[in-house]
């Protein structure tokens, strides 16, 4: 990649400790390097900011072993971390009763409904915040979506960074769904959807490298 702040995570191997200096470092590094440690850091491109670092003190005749070794721990810890939801856990959340009860309500109505936990969101005249503990563990946390004509038409789930989606889970039902793919204009980044054939659930994963991530899921009434 020509421009590594278009990165999702840098990944440095060095023999030296990062000094969180990759958005501000001009030029390679100039300390000595003794190449005893093998180091692996994870820079998030846009601040610079170090995530997870580990090393290993194996040696010069080490380096491949002490690198594979490293990987296979930030592998572990990510997996421990990520959470891991089924197409089942996804599609519980199409009839959720409590929000089923605000189903094409204004914005102003929907507010009303402390109970549900229904609030505004900053920025975002088009959405409400909702977040029911009745709810599957999904969507307890979601985003009402308001249509062109004032009125909630659904409610979308947008995934985090720890959340994932298997691919392979949809494309085995996939007489359930429509595929499409294509690009976002605003970001440039590749995803492909797959909707339900009752256009009521669109499920998002965007194209990283050879990976795909979950994005969100969006639920019509």
């Amino acid at each position: 990649m020509e421009n590594p702040k278009q990165a999702d995570l840098i990944f440095m191997f060095s023999a030296n400790p990062y000094l969180g200096d990759y958005l501000t470092r001009k030029g390679p590094d100039t300390r000595p390097v003794r190449i005893d440690s093998t180091i692996l850091t994870v820079i998030d491109p846009h601040t610079g900011e170090e995530l997870w670092s580990d090393s290993r003190h194996w040696g010069s005749w080490r380096v491949a072993g002490a690198t594979k070794d490293l990987i296979q721990e930030l592998r572990g810890e990510m997996e421990v971390e990520t959470k891991r939801w089924t197409l089942n856990d996804i599609l519980r959340c199409s009839g959720v009763p409590a929000y089923q009860t605000i189903a094409f309500l204004t914005p102003e109505a929907a507010l009303t409904k402390p109970e549900l936990g229904v609030s505004r969101i900053e920025d975002a005249p088009d959405r409400l915040r909702i977040g029911s503990p009745n709810a599957p563990e999904f969507c307890r946390r979601a985003q009402l979506v308001i249509g062109p004509d004032n009125r909630i038409q659904g409610f979308e789930v947008l995934a985090s960074e720890s959340e994932a989606l298997d691919v392979a889970d949809v494309l085995a039902k996939a007489d359930r769904f429509e595929f499409t793919s294509g690009k976002d204009t605003r970001t440039q980044k590749v995803y492909f959807t797959a909707q339900s054939k009752d256009k009521r659930i669109l499920i998002q994963f965007d194209v990283r490298g050879h990976r795909t991530v979950l994005s969100r899921v969006r639920y019509l009434y």
